[in-house]
């Protein structure tokens, strides 16, 4: 996490913040440790060991109980939420006459700005328009509107007329008209099929008649295929009766039903049409009119806007403030010059009044913490204008969405603005907007906890390791389980004992690296090759984890050869 530090504080958790020392951002020693803890899976790190000559004295810390501070600390800004903007709001380039004092704090009702404009004076004598003319123009546009109002109304009379006899026609056709050609053809296909039915009787008694050979067959051939081609040809017209009513129902109907409506929505559209034309003439006979009606007012109306823009020459602070000059909107602008005797144009900025009852501290938030960081929590604040001072505060606000730290340079970095508010209002007396300013927010305040320094935490694979001093220039490697971690101190959940001694660096002689072996791998012989550990900074305990228990490996350092007293060097892999 570039450009934050992770702080874990046992020494001064439990002092009150007004009394603990003010701490510094990155010294050389925690950006050593820092990076080495961050560089597992990304190169070689050597770290040099303090101790004496020959390696039989190593440097050593004790691995402690008792309450951890875990916080984030970046920097901030004081800024004030409110303020007010000072413009010549005047439509008219103005002179200064009087103004307050850059830096002076005013009051309600205080005189911030007095500016005078002679060109206001000779301004009005444009008002004097030719009245007579003005007069006649409008009672020419208010004869002309009453016109127009009667005669689109008369239109738009006949067409909603017109709308009803279309609407009338539909109504009679769908129940009138239909329903009587509906029964006509219904009777047809009853009466067809009624003489279909008695034909066909006919020719079956005929054709029964003749197969009795008492009778002698007493219809002759002739007879009996006139019967037949009266059979068929009334079926033709019961078929043609239903094909009719078929074509009525499925064609003719609905064809005039769709052109009845059709009528009735062209008469719709006429009557819309004459609407929007009568809306249409009325409307401009209208803006005749009232443009004429203007033109009578327009030296009352000119009159009232001079008048308010000599009001607007003086203006008085509304709130507490401090008083800046800034005339610049936005950075490429050129600066003007705020003094007595200074032509301002129309629109330009003079100063700008922040409300000094409203300062607060702007920051960021990392992306990688923004899940821990709430509205209310905790927060102090180191200033520099007030060096050894720590002020309460509170998370105010976080942004919801990120942005890019730097986009040229850090494109893939997200921040999250924060706003922290200060928790008395009494701590603002003497703050101005601008000051450089430190923010502490504590992410957690665990109490009865076992810690190291986090320089004495290394890895090798997937295992945390610390070397275990013994007291007679010896160590030996123990596993440990982590919890909380910072760039000062990790939490140990599991594999060290309050009151033990733990060294700070590796032993001489002993590489740390990524392509550490395995405890199989290494063998009995020479010291194992480590790598630092990781655990991210805010990581919960009940994160799931390996927990094979505390792992032992005794080492003896050499009994020869020098210290390595290089700098820590850091190679990172791509």
């Amino acid at each position: 996490m570039s450009e934050s530090s992770l702080r874990i504080s046992t020494a001064t958790a439990g002092m009150p913040p007004s009394s603990r020392p003010r701490r510094r951002r990155r010294t050389g020693w925690v950006l050593a440790a820092v990076a080495a803890v961050g560089a597992v899976g990304g190169g070689a790190v050597w770290i040099a060991n303090s101790g004496e000559k020959g390696g039989e004295s190593l440097t050593t810390a004790l691995v402690e109980r008792g309450p951890m501070l875990v916080s984030v600390t970046e920097t901030g800004e004081v800024t004030a939420e409110e303020r007010e903007v000072i413009t010549n709001t005047a439509r008219w380039s103005v002179v200064i006459k009087e103004l307050a004092e850059e830096g002076k704090i005013v009051k309600p009702g205080d005189l911030i700005i007095h500016m005078e404009c002679k060109e206001l004076d000779d301004a009005m004598l444009d008002q004097a328009l030719d009245v007579d003319t003005a007069d006649r123009a409008y009672q020419t546009a208010a004869t002309r509107l009453i016109v127009a109002r009667k005669t689109m109304a008369n239109k738009v009379s006949k067409a909603e007329q017109a709308v009803t006899d279309a609407q009338d026609d539909l109504k009679k056709y769908v129940e009138g008209e239909w329903p009587v050609q509906l029964a006509e053809t219904q009777s047809k296909i009853l009466l067809a099929d009624e003489e279909l039915q008695l034909a066909r009787h006919t020719l079956k008694t005929m054709l029964e008649i003749n197969k009795d050979p008492e009778l002698g067959q007493p219809y002759s051939d002739s007879e009996i295929r006139n019967e037949q081609l009266k059979v068929t040809r009334l079926e033709l017209n019961l078929k043609k009766a239903q094909d009719e009513k078929a074509i009525l129902e499925d064609y003719t109907h609905k064809r005039t039903v769709r052109d009845k409506e059709t009528a009735v929505k062209d008469a719709q559209l006429d009557l819309e049409t004459a609407r929007l034309e009568a809306e249409t003439e009325i409307r401009l006979a209208e803006g005749t009119d009232a443009s004429a009606k203007m033109r009578l007012t327009k030296q009352q109306d000119r009159l009232k806007e001079l008048r308010e823009d000599a009001e607007k020459l003086i203006v008085r602070a509304k709130k507490a403030g401090l008083v800046v000059y800034e005339t610049r909107r936005h950075r490429w602008q050129a600066p003007v010059t705020v003094a007595v005797g200074e032509e301002i144009r129309p629109n330009q900025q003079l100063m700008i009044i922040p409300n000094m009852e409203t300062l607060q501290v702007e920051t960021r938030v990392y992306e990688a913490i923004r899940e821990q960081v709430e509205v209310g929590q905790r927060a102090l604040i180191r200033l520099d204008a007030r060096p050894g001072r720590v002020i309460e505060g509170h998370i105010g606000k976080v942004a919801p969405l990120p942005n890019t730290q730097n986009p040229w340079l850090s494109p893939d970095v997200k921040v999250y603005p924060t706003v922290v508010k200060f928790k008395d209002n009494a701590d603002l007396e003497g703050l101005k907007p601008g000051m450089s300013a430190e923010v502490e927010v504590i992410l957690a305040e665990l109490t009865d906890v076992l810690s190291v320094p986090i320089a004495s935490v290394f890895a090798i694979g997937e295992a945390t390791y610390c070397f275990r001093a013994d007291g007679q220039g010896g160590y030996e490697r123990v596993r440990v389980t982590l919890g909380r971690t910072s760039e000062t101190r990790a939490q140990i959940l599991e594999g060290l004992e309050a009151g033990e001694r733990v060294l700070l660096a590796p032993p001489p002689g002993v590489r740390v690296g990524k392509k550490a072996k395995t405890e199989a791998e290494a063998g009995p012989p020479g010291p194992p090759t480590t790598a630092p550990a990781t655990a991210p900074a805010g990581n919960e305990r009940g994160r799931e984890r390996e927990r094979p228990g505390p792992e032992r490996e005794r080492t003896t350092p050499p009994a020869t050869g020098e210290p390595s007293s290089r700098p820590a060097r850091i190679t990172m892999s791509p």
